[in-house]
């Protein structure tokens, strides 16, 4: 199987150049935009979810469930089981929530995913991440039944590389149609085994590259929907790999995706 690691001096940018990487992201299926994000204000969600989610006692909607669950901590006492819906959450931790959402909709990274999504758009679905066991190969509009077209913003809160549980892409793999028409059957929040093993098997069939990315605290990789990706799981136990990741949909879209 290919793989690279792109090193951090690749297509370094700021906010003002963002417009630019429209082509990488049509031709490869994703774009990197580097230190987008304010650096003070990732660290301040950082503190805000050791501060105050992770001493939360009550059930809290995950990733790979779907279902309020409380926290599963590590032996190190990190939070195993990542956080799903983070900009809809508020009560007590609205701080969180509220940081959260201010992230999300910053200027920079809504010009981008609307100038690539070529529509006004509103955030579908949002994860939190403090480690990572690692991510199968997949796409995210197989979990987003009724969207047609998503733009995805995975963003490093601190230093992320292959030993802390890097995000992956298979450049390009969103072109292919058969590597993203699975099906409607297989369409919905829980994508069945045989579809995570056919996007495998497909990716591979083509001869697409997995391009590991090593990314700085602010960087944030734009990927279109249908793009095969995946994290790696973490090489090193005692590293974080704390992730902000957020979908973004037409606004015309949004009322085909399930409330929660």
């Amino acid at each position: 199987m290919l793989m690279t690691m792109l090193s951090e001096d690749a297509a370094r940018t700021g906010p003002d150049e963002l417009a630019q990487r429209a082509g990488d992201y049509r031709e490869q299926g994703y774009a990197v935009v580097r230190q987008v994000c304010d650096a003070a204000a990732c660290a301040k969600l950082i503190d805000l979810f050791e501060s105050t989610v992770k001493p939360y006692q009550r059930p809290l909607h995950r990733f790979q469930s779907h279902q309020p669950e409380p926290h599963l901590l590590d032996a190190r006492g990190r939070v195993i089981n990542p956080l799903l819906g983070v900009h809809r959450l508020g009560g007590e931790l609205e701080g969180f929530g509220a940081a959260c959402r201010a992230l999300m909709n910053a200027p920079p990274l809504v010009v981008m995913a609307e100038a690539l999504l070529q529509a006004q758009s509103g955030v579908a679905e949002s994860f939190y991440f403090e480690v990572s066991r690692g991510t199968e190969a997949h796409q995210d509009l197989a979990y987003l039944p009724g969207v047609s077209k998503m733009v995805g913003a995975w963003v490093a809160l601190e230093p992320v590389d292959a030993g802390s549980g890097a995000f992956y892409v298979y450049a390009g793999s969103h072109r292919a149609t058969k590597v993203a028409g699975f099906g409607a059957a297989q369409r919905g929040p829980d994508p069945s085994r045989e579809y995570l093993a056919e996007a495998l098997q497909a990716v591979t069939a083509h001869g697409y590259e997995r391009q590991v990315l090593r990314l700085e605290t602010g960087d944030v990789v734009f990927f279109d929907g249908a793009v095969v990706h995946g994290s790696l799981p973490s090489g090193a136990p005692e590293r974080t790999r704390h992730s902000l990741t957020f979908h973004r949909v037409p606004l015309d879209a949004l009322e085909y995706l399930p409330r929660r």
